[in-house]
């Protein structure tokens, strides 16, 4: 999935809240969410769909109780990121273990 870069973490069963920018109309969708020194993968099984958000436009990892309306009573790993224009964006997972993905993320 992330070609010859290796991996820093990995969750084949992430379940994606959606991209902000997109808006609220998004139907949450699991997949693959994969981190390597250069970025944050997410590949959705179904509808298939993929973002990339390179991790020096990271400008914030947090826990969320929601996102875009959505909430399954767990926290979320929200990651807070400028999009290829510059403009602020933020999208979440629901994510096996939070910590690491915090941690590997800060």
């Amino acid at each position: 999935m992330a070609g010859d870069r290796a991996l820093e973490l990995m969750d084949d069963s992430a379940n994606s809240f959606g991209v902000e920018s997109r808006g609220v109309a998004q139907i949450r969708g699991n997949g693959c969410l994969a981190l390597t020194a250069d970025e944050v993968l997410f590949v959705m099984w179904l509808p298939r769909r993929e973002l990339r958000i390179s991790r020096e436009r990271i400008s914030a990892v947090e826990r969320a109780g929601s996102h875009l309306g959505k909430t399954v009573g767990r926290p979320l790993l929200r990651v807070r990121f400028a999009d290829e224009v510059g403009r602020d964006d933020s999208v979440a997972w629901l994510v096996r273990d939070l910590p690491a993905w915090e941690a590997a993320l800060s």
